[in-house]
């Protein structure tokens, strides 16, 4: 008897045994594969998410709106520039028209290289072109020197023609010397001479045809002003007054202003408008 319960609990062992085993395989099995599923499907399902940002990339492109308005501003800067000029024709003594209408700033066909600095261009007949700019600087600088000194330490020098006019009358005019047509040797060096003359500076038309009268100005030491056209050689000059030092209206035009300019400097005129005397009261005649 106890053998046969012993049978029957083995046998009763092996019966449960392949009950236990088989529904751990079926439950492991159906766990796994539903899990793995909508792991392959959750990244399929990502894809149509990245592609409306592919879509969103075009908006970048509104970029040019910026540009657009940053060419926008191009107009508003090209105003600017333009104004430049005109603010620069009011600082002129004179508007530059003035300057060119006069022939101020006709040069020679010969040009030295000490005047290069104040040329502008070359035309295409070869004449040299002064910058009335320039010319317009030095018109002040040397007023503002002129009208330091005393009227009656300023000697006036022209030996050119159309040039003697003008400095007798710009001379007459601030109470300076002038010495119009030839220039005797030791006018400031002789002091035997009877025109001895003792200026402390010194104005010249035109430093070749006035070149007399600036070796002697050398000798004594005095400083030496002068209207340079392109052909003149300034080495021994200390102020240059770019110019065309050879045509009746553009001398008349430079010493006119020159007047003004000293009036106004010595404190005997207030503004422009208080000069009575126009550019044909300098201008010689033929």
């Amino acid at each position: 008897m106890a053998d046969e319960k012993v049978k029957d609990e083995a046998a009763e062992e092996q019966k449960e045994e392949p009950v236990v085993e088989e529904p751990k395989v079926e439950e492991s099995t159906p766990e796994k594969e539903p899990v793995e599923e909508p792991k392959v499907d959750e990244p399929k399902t990502k894809k149509p998410e990245k592609e409306p940002k592919e879509e969103t990339k075009p908006k970048s492109k509104k970029k040019p709106e910026p540009e657009d308005t940053s060419k926008g501003k191009e107009p508003s800067e090209k105003p600017a520039v333009e104004e430049k000029p005109a603010e620069a024709d009011k600082k002129l003594l004179i508007p530059e028209e003035a300057y060119l209408t006069s022939g101020v700033h006709i040069g020679t066909q010969q040009k030295s290289a000490d005047m290069k600095p104040f040329l502008f261009k070359v035309r295409n007949d070869g004449l040299y072109v002064l910058d009335v700019k320039k010319t317009d600087e030095r018109i002040k600088t040397s007023a503002q020197m002129l009208a330091r000194y005393d009227p009656s330490e300023i000697l006036v020098v022209s030996a050119r023609q159309y040039g003697k006019k003008p400095a007798k009358t710009f001379a007459k005019t601030i109470g300076a010397q002038v010495l119009a047509g030839r220039f005797i040797p030791g006018t400031l060096t002789n002091y035997n001479l009877r025109d001895f003359i003792e200026p402390n500076i010194i104005f010249v038309t035109d430093p070749a045809a006035d070149q007399q009268a600036i070796r002697e100005a050398i000798k004594v030491g005095i400083p030496i002003i002068g209207l340079c056209d392109a052909n003149n050689e300034t080495k021994n000059v200390d102020m240059v007054i770019p110019s065309n030092n050879k045509g009746r209206r553009s001398l008349a035009l430079v010493y006119w202003l020159l007047t003004r300019e000293v009036l106004k400097g010595q404190g005997k005129i207030a503004v422009d408008d208080d000069f009575k005397l126009t550019v044909d009261d300098f201008e010689a005649t033929l």
